[in-house]
Parts: C-alpha cells; sequence; structure tokens
C-alpha cells in the first residue's frame, strides 16, 4: 500500500465574503482613480475569487471564455489588482485592519437581471415572478434552435477575450442618453436621416441596400434565462462558509 503525501502551501485562515450583483459590483480596479497608489499596497493576506462569467451548463468547459484572473484565486499585487472589482477589494482593505486574511469571492456580471440571479424555486412562488420564466419558455418553445445554436457557435469564438470585442456590435448597442436629448432646443433645425454608406479605408461603401437579420437574444443559452446566473454562478460556490454578503 502507497501512501501519496499531499503539500499545501501558501494557504489563508480568515474570512471569505461574497461579493456579486451587475456592473457597479464589477467595475474593475483598472478603471478606478486610485489605481497607481493601490498597485503598491501589496497584501499576500488579501485574496479574490472571481467567478467565471457562464450562462450555462458546460460553457466553461468549452474553453472560449478564458480571461485572466477567473474561477482562481489570486493575491493582491501590482498584476492582479487591475482585474479585481473595486468595491469587493476596497472593502477587503478595510477589513484586513482587524488583522485577519480576507477572501472575497466576486460573482457579477454587468447588465443582467435579478429574475437571473434568482432560483427557479423562488420565481415560481410568486405570481408575478413567475411570469418571467413562463414568457422565457413560450420565446424559447417558438424558437427556430437549429438557427439559434448556429449563431451561437459563429459569434462565441468572437467573444472569447476582451479584446475581441472592439468592433463587434451585437454586443453592446447604441444608446441615446435622456440627458443629452433634454439639450436640443424645440426648434433647432436638423436631418434626423440614417447614413445610406459607411467608409472603410477612406472608400465610401453604399449600404442602402443590404438587408440583415436581427441577431437572437433570448435563448436556453443566453444571459436572459431565469434562473441561469444563480444556478452557473452563485450555486456552485453555496459550499464557502462565506462571513458575509456585498450585493
Amino acid at each position: 500500500m502507497k501512501v501519496n503525501d499531499i503539500e499545501l502551501k501558501n494557504v489563508n485562515i480568515g474570512e471569505i465574503w461574497l461579493a456579486g450583483g451587475q456592473s457597479n459590483m464589477e467595475f474593475w480596479m483598472r478603471y478606478e482613480q486610485h489605481l497607481e497608489e493601490e498597485i503598491t499596497n501589496t497584501d499576500p493576506h488579501l485574496r479574490m475569487y472571481t467567478v467565471g462569467q457562464y450562462s450555462f451548463e458546460g460553457e466553461r468547459e468549452l474553453g472560449f471564455k478564458q480571461w485572466n484572473q477567473w474561477d482562481r484565486w489570486v493575491s493582491a499585487e501590482p498584476s492582479t489588482i487591475p482585474e479585481m472589482c473595486a468595491i469587493g477589494y476596497y472593502f477587503a482593505k478595510k477589513m484586513r485592519e482587524k488583522g485577519i486574511p480576507v477572501g472575497i469571492v466576486s460573482s457579477n456580471w454587468g447588465g443582467t437581471s435579478a429574475v437571473s440571479w434568482t432560483p427557479k424555486a423562488a420565481l415560481g412562488k410568486d405570481p408575478q415572478l413567475k411570469f418571467y420564466m413562463d414568457n422565457f419558455n413560450e420565446i424559447v418553445s417558438n424558437l427556430d434552435l437549429d438557427r439559434y445554436h448556429a449563431i451561437k457557435e459563429a459569434v462565441r469564438p468572437l467573444l472569447s477575450s476582451r479584446e475581441n470585442y472592439e468592433g463587434f456590435s451585437h454586443v453592446i448597442k447604441n444608446t441615446y442618453l435622456p440627458s443629452v436629448l433634454e439639450k436640443i432646443q424645440a426648434d433647432e433645425a436638423a436631418q434626423p436621416k440614417l447614413a445610406n454608406w459607411i467608409e472603410v479605408k477612406g472608400e465610401k461603401i453604399n449600404i442602402s441596400e443590404l438587408t440583415y437579420e436581427e441577431m437572437t437574444e433570448v435563448g436556453p443559452q443566453d444571459v436572459k434565462e431565469p434562473a441561469c446566473l444563480f444556478e452557473q454562478m452563485i450555486a456552485p460556490i453555496a459550499g464557502f462558509s462565506i462571513k458575509g454578503v456585498l450585493w
């Protein structure tokens, strides 16, 4: 009989907090105004685990979404702090004043609905919330699934890294903010006309006769599915003995 030795290194015993939600919780330190002074304050006992943004079972195993600090623990140091969620980082830094190690489990996704983060059992108990499940199921029942999955297969490689988002128009839709429109005078002259050409490398290309089909946004692999983020981003970490929640 052979007994193998297992050696664990760099282990901390302290508090674990869950930091989850949408864009305000996802906001990275790289965009925070005090980043430069923070990355000089390396703290090996301040750690963060960023849960990968997966919306359906098996998405992680597909291997397309492999961003820097997903699904692993990292300590606070110059190379990792920029990718940490700012609220979680500053909360952990404050808690570190107690002198114990602090770990943040960061599970968030900007622009998502509360319905996606709520378990189906809870949605089903309330008629007003159950509506969202029924509505989603009706949409999927009328969906051309072959076309839907074909689009997903074509688009998925484009989303394998943040760099690939540049120039990809479907991920973030153009939006007009009310604050901008309110500055326009009622009698201001304007010509609301859609452009019928685009300019590529100095050459104008006529697009007035181009036609296209809208990409299907709602389906069984989308972040809009009720309970999908609870099932993929909360349930798998339910075994942690957490001290508390920031949501």
